[in-house]
Order: structure tokens, then C-alpha cells, then sequence
């Protein structure tokens, strides 16, 4: 399947491609044409690794969705002050130095196992900002499967999108 790919020159050294709830975003660097035979194959080889797409789940409700959190945010000894939920385009999450988390709006058509999966994902940062290993080892111990879910979830995203030439 090919779909519509939004491209992105950053001041960064490697190819990097995020599945959004935008859709796929192509992270280059600086210089880098798009269209090269390397960042197409990079492209496809990202994109034939994804699950299908799983039905949709039940709508959770924002008492579980606060009450999952909740025991995340104890079982990782971190604070959560505030909870929002919104419409967000280019991230899942976003958890701020001073407690809040903000998750988008889309997750909460997902199955629980993919919202764990960012909720913890997000809570991790607050003691590892960045995604180096540390954070990544972590991320193993709490959710042993995390790079199948991250997978699950990219493919939730794909699952919503028309085919399109890349």
C-alpha cells in the first residue's frame, strides 16, 4: 500500500519516519531529496512492516481513560497533575514539566492495550527526556511487547487513510 507522505528537512544526521495522527511524516535531513531512490525504498521498508489495522474498539470513556493513567502514573512513580484530551495532529502525547499530560482525542477509539502503551510511553519522560536507552530499557521492563504496539498503533493510523502515491 502506498499512501500520502508529509515531508519534513530537520537539523538532524539520519532518515526517521513517525506515524502520526496526521499520517506518516518523513523526518529528513537538511539536503536530502525526498524523492531519491534510498528515501523511497526507506519509505516502503517502513511501511511494509506494519500490521494490518485492527477493527475499531469501543470508545473508552474519560472515568477509564483518568483511572488507567492513574495506576500507570503510580505504578512508574510519577505525578500526573492534570489530564486533557483534545484534538492532536502531529503527536499521540505530550506530558509537560509541570504534570500535564495531554493525550489525543483519537486515542480513545483504540484498544487499551495501544492508549497503555503511549500513556506510559509519556510518563516514562518525565524521568527520561529523551527516546536513548535508558528510557528504552524502561519502556522494555513496564511493557515487554512496546515495539509491537507501536507497530499496532502506526498501522491504526494507516488504516484511516485513502492509498495514495507516496
Amino acid at each position: 500500500m502506498s499512501t500520502d507522505v508529509i515531508v519534513r528537512h530537520e537539523d538532524r544526521r539520519t532518515l526517521a519516519m513517525r506515524i502520526t495522527p496526521e499520517g506518516v511524516v518523513l523526518l529528513l535531513p537538511q539536503g536530502v531529496d525526498a524523492n531519491s531512490e534510498a528515501v523511497q525504498a526507506f519509505i516502503a521498508a517502513g511501511l511494509a512492516r506494519l500490521p494490518e489495522p485492527e477493527p475499531p474498539a469501543g470508545p473508552m470513556g474519560r472515568g477509564a481513560l483518568e483511572a488507567l493513567v492513574d495506576r500507570w502514573a503510580k505504578r512508574l512513580g510519577v505525578s500526573v497533575r492534570r489530564i486533557r484530551v483534545q484534538q492532536m495532529r502531529r503527536k499521540w502525547a505530550s506530558f509537560s514539566s509541570k504534570g500535564t499530560l495531554t493525550l489525543a482525542q483519537d486515542l480513545l477509539l483504540l484498544s487499551q492495550d495501544l492508549v497503555e502503551y503511549v500513556i506510559c510511553h509519556e510518563l516514562l519522560h518525565q524521568r527520561f527526556p529523551d527516546h536513548g536507552k535508558g528510557f528504552r530499557a524502561m519502556l522494555s521492563a513496564w511493557l515487554p511487547d512496546w515495539e509491537a504496539r507501536e507497530r499496532r498503533l502506526m498501522a491504526q493510523v494507516m488504516g484511516k487513510r485513502k492509498p495514495h502515491s507516496v
